[in-house]
């Protein structure tokens, strides 16, 4: 989908950039770290500066991603740990724990 929204006037401005669609995507990528297939468009363009004024951010942006995607598994980790955890403690006599008032 990038590449259609990029194609044509979009691969313009990368052209004016002196960026390939290959290192668009590659930023693409870094910031869907959900793997949601989007991602906010001024973080895209704000990233795609900042990796023009200054080639070596690349380095810090990657290691931004790799920690964010980190980040993101620890906490799904804590969330499974937290759930068995309760089920754990779990007593026959005491029934299942009680989930949150959803009301």
């Amino acid at each position: 989908r990038l590449k259609q929204l990029l194609g044509g006037e979009g691969e313009g401005y990368l052209t004016k950039l002196s960026l390939e669609m290959d290192a668009a995507l590659g930023i693409f990528k870094m910031l869907d770290t959900e793997e949601t297939g989007a991602v906010n468009i001024d973080e895209f363009v704000c990233s795609i500066l900042q990796l023009k004024s200054n080639p070596n951010n690349i380095h810090f942006a990657t290691m931004m991603y790799e920690n964010k995607k980190i980040m993101m598994r620890i906490s799904k980790l804590s969330r499974l740990v937290e759930k068995n955890f309760a089920l754990l403690l779990y007593d026959e006599r005491s029934g299942p724990p009680k989930q949150p008032d959803s009301s």
